[in-house]
């Protein structure tokens, strides 16, 4: 018992200090971003950060759209605790790098401990942490794309919340535990309230009821009275956030989400169409943003072979086979019977199917780890093989990513990186500056307009990079400089009868 200990705490500091120092190769001499994180999250965590250190809850935006809701926008950083803070507490880029560390640290040390409950041994364990981790989906996304990488990295801490929570017979334990992964729930729902969120939740829903029908300890009432009180624990920390993002869709020309029912119909035309997505090669073994480890996926596939039932590698696997099932733009019979048995699934799921992915790479991380971890137990030989796959695994994964910086860097567009100077990135342009005095007094408003070339609009967010983009105040901006609407047109109601309003 006492070496069971030495070892947990051994591998998972191990698996910390190894993401530790990957991801302060992200955020220290600049910070390296994307377009979403450029042109989105940090303005908004910027604006929150500001809006919590003066202590105003920060419900309105009055720098877009001649004012808009912030606290309703589902990825403003409301209610999401990272974001609040970190870029409350600290400058924006020591709060970037706080917040790309923290989440690589969530994201590989909760896997490694889920892994631990799951009964892989040390190696086996570490080999997932990092293998999720240190995956191209989740290591670019946490630089890129914050809505992806967030609900990723709470994902396995929910999980792990739940397996401790059926595991225990202990009234306090349950309790903490049922709180533990609450939290996590309720974070999820914070960073993604859309498809993120909704597909995080069916992975905890078929984690728990695989615990109920396959554990005779735990059975299947104990474990649904168990995740449902994990859902209403994080629901009612999630509320916060819930209740006004709710209310900002009921108003918005888009209540209740997409309403079409193209997901059951052009599911039900595809029932002979079978199989995983089509471009499963190039997306998950060619280095870049859905990179899986082409060892880690030989390891992955193994482990039903070898590792048999245990571990939960039924589940992780199947789980694995329907998100890329799941990912295909041509419905198959498991879309139409998903969005038959799901409320909303159908028209939500066809939005962007690609975007189940997002709870795709959590599955090879653990089977890779069952795997090693079947291998390490079969001798002295055995565990020398387990050693050099799970070395080979990492340092694969390693080179994968330095070959995907390299690549985004000279790329355009989405999946475009840079290492910049975040301070100097944000500082207000000539024009930004002008624009602040003309609109301080509340007689003038900034109103930006995307012209049009040869027919096509202007994509300023793909030309993120672009100084003169970055000199017209464009792309978020507007939140860091504080140039916006006047706070006098925002009262009014048209026809403007009032003095302030017609001026």
């Amino acid at each position: 018992m006492a070496w069971g200990r030495w070892a947990d705490l051994g591998g998972g500091a191990g698996v910390g200090v190894a993401l530790g120092v990957s991801g302060w190769e992200v955020a220290h001499d600049g910070t390296l971003v994307g377009m979403d994180t450029a042109t989105a999250f940090y303005p908004w965590y910027r604006f929150l950060g500001e809006s919590l250190r003066s202590g105003h809850v920060p419900v309105w935006n009055p720098y877009q759209f001649s004012g808009t809701p912030f606290a309703g926008d589902p990825e403003s950083g409301w209610a999401y605790l990272p974001a609040m803070l970190a870029f409350a507490l600290l400058p924006l880029a020591a709060a970037a790098g706080a917040f790309l560390i923290g989440h690589l640290l969530l994201a590989g040390v909760a896997t490694y401990a889920l892994a631990r409950n799951l009964g892989l041994q040390a190696l086996g364990a570490a080999l997932a942490g990092l293998a999720y981790a240190w995956s191209g989906f989740f290591f670019g996304h946490n630089v890129c794309c914050f809505a992806y990488s967030s609900v990723a990295a709470w994902l396995p801490l929910a999980l792990l919340g739940a397996e401790r929570l059926l595991g225990s017979r202990d009234r306090r334990r349950q309790v903490a535990w049922c709180g533990l992964g609450g939290l996590a729930i309720s974070q999820i729902l914070a960073a993604w309230l859309g498809q993120g969120a909704y597909y995080a939740l069916l992975v905890i829903g078929a984690f728990v009821a695989y615990r109920g029908l396959v554990d005779r300890c735990v059975g299947l009432p104990h474990a649904v009275l168990g995740g449902t009180s994990m859902l209403v624990v994080g629901g009612g920390l999630a509320a916060i956030g819930l209740l006004p993002r709710l209310e900002f869709n009921s108003l918005s020309n888009l209540p209740g989400g997409y309403v079409t029912a193209t997901g059951i119909a052009s599911a039900a035309a595809g029932l002979g169409d079978w199989g995983i997505i089509e471009d499963w090669s190039t997306r998950l073994l060619e280095p870049g943003f859905h990179y899986v480890g082409r060892v880690v996926l030989v390891l992955a596939v193994a482990a039903p072979l070898l590792a048999g039932r245990r571990r939960a590698v039924p589940l992780f696997a199947t789980l694995s086979v329907l998100a890329l099932v799941l990912a295909r733009w041509q419905p198959t019979p498991l879309h139409m019977l998903l969005s038959l048995v799901l409320p909303g699934f159908g028209p939500l799921h066809m939005h962007a199917p690609e975007r189940v992915l997002l709870v795709f790479f959590l599955g090879p991380a653990v089977l890779a780890g069952a795997t090693v971890d079947w291998l390490s137990r079969r001798g002295r030989w055995g565990g020398v093989v387990a050693g050099l796959l799970a070395l080979v695994a990492v340092v694969d994964l390693r080179m994968a990513w330095q070959v995907q910086v390299a690549d985004a860097t000279r790329a355009s567009g989405a999946y475009e990186l840079h290492r910049v100077d975040l301070a100097a990135y944000y500082a207000p342009s000539g024009a930004e500056r002008f624009l602040q005095s003309a609109t301080a007094d509340d007689r003038a408003r900034a109103i930006g307009y995307a012209q049009h070339v040869s027919g096509s609009p202007i994509p300023y967010t793909l030309r993120w990079m672009d100084p003169q983009t970055a000199a017209l105040g464009a792309n978020n901006r507007a939140l860091v400089s504080h140039v916006g609407a006047s706070r006098v047109i925002t009262r009014c109601t048209w026809p403007a009868t009032t003095p302030s309003c017609r001026r």
